[in-house]
């Protein structure tokens, strides 16, 4: 059985994946990047916009040519005039329970508007890495059609693939046997992003892009890659100006050498088979060639599942099975320490914020997934154990599993800490023993769904913050608490009405459709509201404002002030867009009553 973590929000989305259009090459599509000739079609969303598909930035990170499990290389230089009218492949990944993709999947894509040879190239340049728990997700989803961005923005809008899962993020300095002939360097992904971003600045011009008004920006996983460059990416530094972080779970620490070091053992212990003894595990460069890829993605899962049943934790963002390390190298630093002694000096403008309800999906998707598929015909009984059956509809977590999982988290005295912790007004929102539930997940879900939601989301990102302000006192941010309930389910595939409109409940992944423009596709797909309504597509539309305003001149709008005058926080909902001090949204997630405190893990 797979962990459940950040990917269940894509994993949701997958079906939703932009089908390729078969349109012709427009007659003023045709530029000139570093490789050679390209050309593109007009986006069947907008007359007003080209977009370039499938557009590759690294050479095929393939066995065939020995590039498996190595830093990415640059492209190769085509002859004659590339066509770029259809998406690249995905990078492997597991979709349910079929394995999709293909290694060959560094491609990225470009939105632009059209605009004449006269015009001067000096529009913002928009990258965008998507979320996926660093084990799903592409660049080429309907929901992040750049189209809506790049018209009314009036930016250049680029998506990303990079590598996922252990072809991303798989590090391995030693094998069970001994020394390994060839480490496996680990940031793989990350190091894609940066391919992808030295290749976004080189070319930017050919698509009316400034080269210096370059910002990422992401979501989840996404968001937590543009932290990283953001604060500990040395080689980031000159390859964007500014980052706006969705969702970033900033509570996660990430693994360092020594920690992702014996992952990786794990790791290749599987690879190897259970006919091969540990202590005769040392893969050569050619063996780990030669693993066809459902070796690999089989050995990924048998690591996943012994790392379910040792860790607690499945089900919190801590939880993810892959994802960056702190390598000393590509990576200095722990990125919740801002600007720090190890971390980047290089402060940059940034956005940051998170949506109303972060952790309900975390908590009710626990459950939907001990129920999955993937838990095989034999499930463990310690998984089964976790989750009780109680509605089709509801997530039901097992009291003594969410105890096992705090203290796991924060050590038996934090723990206890947590569960005994008494709001102002008398309530205790993180005890499973004492909270009454609601009708889509009970006490236990409820109680997960507010610690992931507090410590790991908006303590996590205000603390970041305030740290930030004392650090860099004229570094400008800008932070927001999107509130609008969804006119649609991204969960409901996963077997939770947790996050149905009908709940009202603001989910992961929620502000992404309001963000992109995508609303009425998005909600045609999930059976959503249709027509769009007038209050959430102002919602909508007030949001592609503020962020193409911040790609463009690092403003989020007159109304929208930064959070350094006076920590503000910008509400954003129809029925209350409004500014909410910093604090009064610390107080409500109980951040320096608890989550800011240090908690002793005896």
């Amino acid at each position: 059985m797979r962990p459940l973590c950040l990917a269940v929000l894509v994993l949701s989305l997958w079906p939703f994946l932009a089908r390729a259009e078969a349109a012709p090459c427009a007659p003023d599509s045709h530029v000139t990047v570093r490789q050679g000739d390209l050309c593109g079609a007009v986006s069947p969303r907008s007359d007003r916009v080209l977009v370039y598909k499938g557009v590759p930035y690294a050479k095929p990170p393939v066995p065939a040519q020995g590039l498996r499990w190595r830093p990415p290389q640059p492209p190769e230089n085509w002859h004659g005039e590339r066509q770029a009218l259809a998406f690249g492949a995905i990078c492997p990944q597991q979709v349910g329970n079929a394995l999709q993709g293909a290694e060959d999947c560094l491609y990225l894509n470009v939105w632009a508007p059209r605009r004449t040879s006269s015009q001067p190239a000096d529009l913002p340049v928009m990258v965008f890495l998507h979320g996926g728990g660093f084990t799903a997700g592409a660049g080429s989803l309907a929901s992040y059609d750049g189209s809506v961005l790049a018209e009314q923005g009036q930016a250049v809008v680029v998506t990303v693939n990079y590598r996922l899962g252990a072809l991303g993020f798989l590090f391995a300095d030693h094998a069970p046997g001994g020394a390994l002939p060839q480490p496996v360097p680990g940031n793989l992904g990350l190091m894609d992003q940066l391919a992808a971003l030295e290749w976004v600045k080189a070319n930017a011009t050919a698509f009316g892009g400034s080269p210096d008004k370059v910002v990422v920006f992401g979501e989840s996983a996404g968001a937590m890659s543009a932290g990283l460059h953001l604060f500990s990416v040395p080689q980031a530094i000159p390859l964007f100006r500014a980052a706006i972080m969705e969702s970033n779970p900033l509570g996660v620490v990430y693994p360092d050498r020594r920690q992702a070091s014996r992952q990786g053992q794990s790791f290749l212990r599987h690879l190897c088979g259970i006919k091969v003894r540990p202590a005769d595990c040392h893969p050569t460069p050619a063996d780990l060639q030669s693993y066809s890829l459902a070796q690999v993605f089989r050995a990924s899962g048998a690591y996943e599942a012994e790392r379910m049943v040792s860790e607690a934790d499945a089900g919190f963002p801590q939880s993810m099975p892959w994802g960056p390390l702190v390598d000393g190298h590509l990576v200095t630093a722990q990125p919740m320490n801002g600007y720090g002694r190890d971390n980047v000096v290089a402060p940059k403008p940034f956005v940051f914020g998170v949506n109303a309800n972060e952790g309900v999906a975390f908590a009710a998707m626990t459950c939907a997934a001990f129920a999955s598929n993937d838990a095989g015909p034999n499930p463990d009984p310690r998984e089964a154990a976790q989750c009780l059956p109680v509605g089709a509809t509801a997530s039901m977590m097992s009291p003594q599993w969410y105890d096992g999982a705090i203290t796991q988290l924060y050590g038996k005295t934090g723990a206890a800490q947590v569960r005994a912790f008494t709001a102002s007004h008398g309530g205790k929102p993180y005890d499973a023993q004492s909270l009454p539930g609601t009708s889509y997940y009970n006490a236990a879900a409820q109680a997960m769904a507010a610690v992931v939601a507090d410590d790991n989301f908006v303590c996590a990102n205000l603390r970041l913050a305030q740290r930030v302000a004392k650090q860099v006192p004229a570094q400008r941010m800008h932070a927001y608490l999107f509130s609008q309930p969804p006119l649609f389910d991204l969960y409901a595939s996963m077997g939770t009405q947790a996050c149905s409109p009908a709940n009202g409940q603001v989910c992961h992944g929620d502000e992404l459709a309001f963000v992109f423009g995508t609303l009425a596709v998005t909600s045609a797909e999930f059976g959503g509201t249709l027509p769009v309504p007038a209050a959430d597509q102002a919602v909508s539309d007030s949001m592609v404002r503020a962020w193409t305003d911040f790609a463009r001149d690092l403003t989020m709008g007159d109304h929208w002030p930064a959070f350094t005058d006076g920590g503000m926080v910008r509400r954003l909902a129809a029925n209350g867009t409004r500014l909410l001090a910093g604090g009064e949204l610390a107080a409500a997630a109980h951040c320096p009553q608890l989550w800011d405190r240090p908690r002793s893990r005896n």
